[in-house]
């Protein structure tokens, strides 16, 4: 089991396409858990199933900490400057009810599998890192891939239309995000 797994689609990753307000609960503790190295980490356990004895497991980052202070480390990696306030569970309340501390210790996993142990916040970088490799990789493939004929001009004005273009789609993500948040509390 988990306790928080996030993809790239993250709820304050999402935000990040909308540079106002956000509050997070400071009161609610738990590893946040990319996608990513999680599915690397089942992909180890299908490889070599005779190092974990059949029973209960967990996987997560190291250390707990809380999604207010989550938030606040996704912004800071996207250098955006997003006024992040704390606020308690009863102040922010979801469909879903979540106890006030869920780490779960993934040591004996990891140890089992030979996986490294991975500070949430290491993890963290690291998916940001792997992000921004991606949209490199794209930008580049967009210069490689063009005409002959095309200017390097033309390509750049590519690059910043695809710029604005991802810019818009994380505005949209955050308003229809909210939107939801809205229709949920409408429903309670």
């Amino acid at each position: 089991t988990t306790s928080r797994t996030a993809g790239h689609e993250g709820a304050a990753a999402r935000r990040a396409g909308q540079p106002a307000a956000c509050d997070a609960e400071h009161d609610q503790q738990g590893a946040p858990t990319a996608a990513r190295p999680f599915a690397e980490a089942l992909m180890a356990l299908a490889t070599h199933p005779d190092r974990v004895p059949s029973g209960m497991w967990h996987y997560s980052t190291e250390g707990p900490t809380t999604w207010f202070e989550f938030a606040r480390a996704i912004f800071l990696e996207y250098g955006l400057e997003v006024d992040t306030s704390p606020c308690t569970t009863a102040e922010y309340p979801t469909p879903a009810k979540r106890p006030s501390y869920s780490y779960l210790d993934g040591t004996p996993f990891a140890k089992a599998l030979k996986l490294p142990i991975v500070p949430w916040e290491m993890e963290l970088k690291n998916e940001v890192k792997k992000l921004k490799g991606l949209l490199h990789r794209q930008y580049m493939d967009m210069f490689i891939e063009g005409s002959d004929s095309s200017s390097i001009q033309d390509k750049v004005q590519k690059i910043a239309d695809l710029e604005a273009t991802n810019e818009e789609l994380g505005r949209q993500v955050a308003r229809m995000t909210q939107q939801l948040r809205d229709n949920f509390k409408a429903i309670e």
